[in-house]
């Protein structure tokens, strides 16, 4: 019986510690990251279709996927997600954000680009917040501005 607890006692203790380690290196480890530059017109017009277009690069030598693009909710507000040129896998509505996910292999060496098409529900100065995630949740926030014009001063 002395045998058996202390048997559990070293268990309660091993387990956690491996836990722990599993954790430590999980978060160490940040898989390749994909190369992101976003393109989006300085100025556009209320209520016409424009484009932002996420051009992603992989430099390494194994295939790195697309996992998701958040947008920060303040875009939803002001802007109409008219299409995307890769479909979503799923999109998910919450903290502020809607996360749209693609679950998208880019090979080693490759280029390749998403884009957005979206239409100004407003003029004013807006900002456009984007985060681009990869599958080991390595994001690159990315904030860009837009001018949008009032259609009926142009």
């Amino acid at each position: 019986m002395r045998r058996v607890l202390i048997g559990l006692a070293a268990l309660g203790v091993l387990v956690p510690v491996a836990l722990i380690a599993l954790f430590l290196f999980l978060e160490a480890y940040a898989g390749p990251e994909l190369s992101v530059e976003i393109s989006v017109p300085d100025v556009v017009t209320a209520g016409k279709p424009f484009r932002v277009q996420f051009w992603l690069s992989n430099p390494h030598d194994e295939a790195v996927a697309l996992d998701s693009i958040d947008v920060d909710n303040s875009v939803i507000e002001n802007f109409r997600v008219a299409s995307i040129t890769i479909v979503p896998t799923d999109t998910i509505d919450a903290f502020g954000q809607t996360t749209f996910y693609f679950e998208h292999l880019i090979g080693p060496g490759q280029r390749d680009a998403v884009e957005f098409e979206l239409k100004a529900k407003s003029a004013g100065m807006f900002p456009l917040a984007f985060e681009v995630c990869n599958a080991f949740l390595d994001c690159s926030r990315n904030v860009l501005h837009v001018q949008v014009r009032d259609p009926n001063h142009e």
